[in-house]
């Protein structure tokens, strides 16, 4: 040993502590007299050794490998480092290391060199320390919960099964690795990493409780609940945070949907409710609207005897316009009693035009919506009740899409002609002649590799989307049609429905409406009208009438039973409303056939369901009307009971 060596040795002999140097192995290159003799070893046995080797757990050793190579890949400040060495006896000896950097004339880092000072005393950790960490240990094992510790730099310090197993990550992956890059989404990993900053310093309290996202191995985001307190060494200074977490993704998740249910039902009753208040609406608006009808057929059937062709087109505007809004409310019914109507062969234009004024008045002023509708479109097949309801879905859709933001929503009719077109919903190729009902959005666009899910149930881009275009999609192909969706990212998106053109039909009904049939008279046969609606019983009279019936009416069903009870073969038919307030139609119909078993009786209804097609064969009624009915429905239904020809008087 040269004489300046032997100065050194004499000056660490002076330190309580020892002194120890390794270079980028772990191997001890230097060790101080005091170092040795307090692990026990003679002068010159440390050296050459490795350092992980008087690590007294294994455990701990594969932490400080770990450890080690990440100071050399990093570079961190050093800071103080606390360890369970091992004597040469074997027995334990907590150490704290405050170490630093050694490097070479170069700059070049060639090892470190460590102050190892003995804290037994201090930590009370002599024979039962090993024990109480081995039980520590086993805890970290078994717990259900996540335990995590880091050091003052944010490295992870501990870690139990359970936070490996959730993060997806083996305990020896963890162990030294920085917690905020390797555990913290990076979408919070800034924020996540200065609040830990300032907890170091000594500003402020932890947090005792809240809720943060991790990323596990596989990329997936897990909701992990913390309770966190700060760890402290025995200078009482802060040497790093100590977290027990729960994983309650499972759990958010069905507190997302529990709410998601909730709002579903509160929008399914308050839809329920809404049909409950437009069933009672349509039934006094049908009642208008057929004395609206029945009178102005009257008008057209008198003005176009006079030779009065100007107010005969006149009265026949208004008996359209009032088919329309009957077959609106017919529509309104069905979609409240959760009823399908028929497919009918319709031009969806106007359909399309109604649609468009009911969006401009719920969308915001941010957003314009435009129809381009093409001349002489072609009838389509369908249900226009459910037409009406994917159109609606869609446009919504794309409303939701821009999402308050400006931009311009086109709804377009066009024919188009396909060939070997493949469907964005089932992939099917088809060919052929359709009518296209398109909704474009302008700027919002679908990424194409979603374009694939669009249809399904569970997809949105948003959380209150609802179904999306799977309703859409169900309606369409009952219908033979397809689905076809453009998506040019920064421009915008089109979704397209193609419905198959209807075949003509012929001999189909003209438009205008035809005036009532004059050769047909009634004979003076008696109609007996049970009506509370005295504007309807009257129509019904002025119409009956007019060709020639002689009539009864009555608006309380308790007063015509009494009447027809009194001769019953007085009269040749009945034409009954079933919404009678104080006897249905139905019931006051059995007991008029109770009396006259053959009596033809018609029953007029609002309800679809009231005196369906069987119910009607088993009551012994033999006809029904659903209001609001044409003059000429009435008519030719009682000349068909009646068997009353052009001609012959009725025949009993």
């Amino acid at each position: 040993m040269t004489t300046s060596e032997q100065r050194l040795d004499s000056l660490l002999s002076a330190i309580s502590g020892g002194v120890a140097e390794i270079d980028l192995n772990g191997v001890i290159t230097y060790s101080s007299p005091n170092n040795q003799k307090m692990f026990g070893y003679e002068t010159g046995e440390l050296t050459g050794m490795n350092a992980f080797d008087l690590m007294y757990h294994p455990q701990e050793r594969e932490h400080a490998r770990i450890k080690l190579a990440d100071i050399i890949a990093r570079r961190p400040k050093p800071t103080p480092y606390y360890i369970t060495g091992r004597r040469k006896d074997g027995s334990p000896l907590p150490v704290r290391l405050d170490w630093a950097y050694l490097r070479n004339d170069n700059g070049e880092l060639t090892g470190l060199m460590s102050v190892v000072t003995d804290i037994s005393k201090q930590a009370g950790l002599e024979k039962g320390s090993c024990e109480e960490r081995d039980l520590a240990r086993r805890y970290l094992d078994v717990t259900r919960f996540m335990m995590v510790g880091l050091d003052t730099e944010g490295n992870i310090s501990v870690i139990s099964c359970q936070a490996c197993k959730v993060i997806g990550y083996d305990r020896r992956q963890l162990l030294g690795r920085n917690w905020f890059e390797t555990c913290v989404p990076e979408t919070h990993r800034a924020e996540a990493l200065a609040v830990f900053r300032q907890l170091m310093k000594g500003d402020g309290e932890p947090i005792e409780y809240y809720e943060s996202a991790v990323i596990g191995a596989d990329g997936e985001q897990h909701l992990i609940a913390w309770h966190n307190v700060l760890h402290y060494d025995t200078n009482h200074q802060i040497c790093g945070v100590f977290s027990s977490g729960e994983d309650i993704t499972q759990k958010a998740r069905a507190k997302k949907e529990k709410a998601r249910l909730y709002e579903e039902i509160r929008k399914a009753q308050k839809i329920e409710a809404l049909g409950r208040l437009t069933s009672g609406i349509a039934h006094d608006f049908n009642n208008i609207l057929a004395s609206i009808l029945g009178y102005a057929d009257l008008a057209l059937d008198a003005v176009t005897q006079m030779g009065e062709e100007e107010i005969a087109r006149y009265l026949n505007e208004v008996v359209m316009e009032g088919e329309k809004a009957r077959d609106l409310i017919t529509q309104m019914l069905a979609f409240s009693r959760g009823q399908a109507s028929e497919d009918i062969a319709l031009n969806p234009a106007p359909l399309v035009k109604e649609l468009a004024k009911v969006m401009r008045s719920s969308l915001p002023q941010t957003i314009e919506l435009n129809v381009a509708i093409e001349a002489d479109i072609p009838k389509v097949e369908i249900d226009p009740t459910q037409l009406h309801h994917a159109l609606l879905n869609v446009c919504l859709n794309a409303s939701n899409a821009l999402d308050q933001r400006r931009g311009t929503i086109t709804i377009g009719v066009n024919r188009v002609s396909c060939y070997q077109t493949k469907c964005s919903a089932c992939r099917e190729i088809f060919d052929g002649d359709h009518v296209e009902i398109s909704v474009a959005v302008d700027g919002e666009s679908i990424e194409p590799y979603l374009l694939d899910q669009i249809v399904d149930p569970v997809f949105s881009k948003r959380e209150d989307n609802g179904m999306g275009l799977a309703t859409v999609h169900g309606m369409v192909h009952e219908h033979k049609g397809h689905i076809l969706v453009d998506a040019i990212v920064g421009y915008g998106t089109t979704v397209r429905l193609l419905l198959p053109i209807a075949p003509t039909q012929p001999g189909a009904r003209a438009d205008a409406r035809q005036p009532l049939q004059e050769s047909r008279l009634g004979h003076g046969a008696c109609i007996l009208i049970v009506e509370d609606d005295e504007s309807i019983a009257g129509l019904q009279s002025e119409v009956l009438q007019s060709r020639g019936f002689r009539t009864e009416v009555y608006s309380d069903a308790y007063q015509a039973l009494a009447r027809f009870k009194t001769a019953p073969e007085r009269c040749d038919c009945v034409v009954v409303d079933q919404a009678m307030p104080s006897l249905s139609g139905l019931e006051f119909s059995s007991q008029l056939l109770a009396l006259r078993p053959e009596l033809p009786i018609i029953l007029c209804t609002t309800n679809e369901k009231a005196g369906a097609a069987a119910g009607l064969v088993h009551s012994g009624i033999q006809g029904r009307l659903h209001k609001p009915f044409s003059s000429e429905q009435l008519l030719d239904l009682i000349f068909r009971l009646l068997k009353i020809n052009s001609v012959a008087p009725p025949q009993r």
